[in-house]
């Protein structure tokens, strides 16, 4: 720090130096700390990444959790440009069209996840309106790695150089994710209307041990817990198909799972599936009832909403034209995250 240059820089490298130091107390912060240190007093621009430390500092860092505030510096001091993502963080944290909640959510994704987002590829290249990057944000499962990868933007961690080797199950796994998101939005964005009155109050709760996507509350107070299943016709036939043969696949034996958990807590459970379903709802009940889950509720939402949703989702990330053409039954048994 000494050697910047004018009391204005020396201040503020003295303000760095003193939140440093706080923080090199808590628990596996001294190689962040180290690595902040090492790229001060290598980098060639030394008083711009001291300001930009200080202005973190003294606002964005403020807001955040301790261990992200760690992750930001982590990055910040191994990133090819520092102080270009650190200006993506004060960008993602003074983004107005999103609540506080979501900001941290994108924040925590970028830094601390072993499948993290890059801010420049959300910030520069892709144009997702705010009530959708909001729901994206606040969802733990929101695979962004897939989105970015068949992206016809480059990002960070998918290069274009990369993305000359995908393959057609990289588009349809991307495609089926996709799909299930824009399934989750749709009761966000779109008002689906809700048996009893019922409203959305919660996303991705706790359910012994599952997670279930919404909680919902009626006026009166009463909860119930709704799952929602975004699959296609060609996806629905195959599962039920395979279930009546008792060879249930994996994503049904998961449904199966996950509704059974949000049964164990007495609440009322509503399961959601896109009109596409067609005639398969009568199987869908049937193999509902085998699996002594009579009681739950199989609710239908427009499938025409769900193509609008997926289709600006598709246009908002930037995504290759081919995972428009793909159907969710090309892919493998992956989790989809829907």
């Amino acid at each position: 720090m000494t050697k910047l240059r004018g009391p204005a820089a020396r201040a503020q490298g003295a303000s760095v130096v003193e939140q440093l130091e706080k923080l090199a107390k808590a628990s596996k912060m001294p190689d962040t700390i180290y690595a902040v240190a090492r790229r001060i007093a290598e980098g060639a621009d030394k008083a711009k990444f001291v300001a930009a430390l200080d202005k973190l500092f003294k606002g964005t860092a403020r807001a955040l959790d301790e261990e992200v505030v760690a992750g930001v510096l982590r990055r910040a001091a191994d990133a090819v440009d520092p102080l270009a993502f650190l200006d993506n963080v004060e960008w993602v944290m003074g983004r107005k069209g999103l609540s506080a909640a979501a900001r941290k959510a994108l924040v925590r994704r970028a830094v601390l996840s072993p499948n993290p987002i890059d801010l420049r590829w959300l910030r520069e290249l892709t144009d997702l309106p705010d009530k959708m990057l909001e729901g994206m944000a606040l969802d733990p499962a929101t695979n962004w790695k897939s989105f970015m990868k068949v992206s016809n933007k480059p990002s960070d961690f998918f290069p274009s150089s990369l993305k000359k080797l995908l393959k057609g199950s990289d588009y349809a796994d991307a495609a089926a994710k996709l799909r299930g998101v824009a399934g989750e939005l749709m009761f966000i964005l779109e008002g689906v209307e809700l048996p009893g009155g019922l409203k959305i109050v919660a996303r991705q709760v706790d359910a012994a041990g599952k997670v279930i996507d919404f909680a919902l509350q009626d006026a009166s107070g009463a909860r119930a817990l709704l799952e929602v299943k975004a699959w296609n016709t060609r996806r629905w036939t195959r599962e039920l198909a395979a279930a009546r043969a008792h060879k249930p696949k994996r994503l049904f034996v998961r449904m199966i799972e996950q509704l059974k958990a949000a049964q164990s807590t007495g609440q009322p459970v509503y399961l959601a599936v896109s009109d596409a379903i067609g005639t398969n709802r009568k199987a869908l009940v049937a193999a509902l009832r085998e699996a002594n889950l009579a009681d739950v509720t199989v609710v239908t939402a427009s499938e025409a909403n769900l193509k609008e949703v997926s289709s600006t989702l598709r246009k908002g990330l930037a995504m290759a034209a081919v995972t428009a053409m793909v159907t969710v039954d090309q892919i493998n048994e992956e989790d989809n995250d829907d």
